[in-house]
């Protein structure tokens, strides 16, 4: 029986196990068995971690985040090294100032604590 639908598209498609991108498991994409490695962007994605969560965090933000995403693409190897070498060290930074935020509350209540004690 026909449904009226038409399936040429739906050929040769196949179910591959994804490892999704925030790491919360895995999922099911259906891929065309004729395509063949991964776009620029995904290839981009996984050389540059922190620039493409940075282009990914700006087209979530912006009403044409498309364009972003597309520009990921376009941007030159010499200065995506640059950059992500940049977002890298700043992101370290980030995680040694809550280190130290962390330490300085640590102290505070220890100081409160013995307040109340003493």
């Amino acid at each position: 029986m026909d449904s009226g639908r038409d399936d040429r598209g739906r050929k040769n498609r196949r179910l591959r196990p994804i490892t999704m991108a925030n790491g919360n498991g895995t999922g099911i994409v259906a891929f065309n068995a004729y395509s063949r490695g991964k776009t620029e962007f995904e290839k981009g994605k996984d050389a540059f971690p922190y620039l493409w969560e940075t282009v990914e965090d700006l087209s979530r933000q912006h009403p044409n985040g498309v364009a972003f995403k597309k520009a990921f693409e376009l941007i030159e190897g010499s200065k995506a090294r640059g950059m992500e070498e940049k977002l890298r060290k700043f992101r370290v930074t980030e995680i040694r100032h809550q280190l130290r935020r962390m330490e300085l509350m640590k102290e505070t209540v220890k100081i409160v604590l013995d307040a109340l004690e003493g």
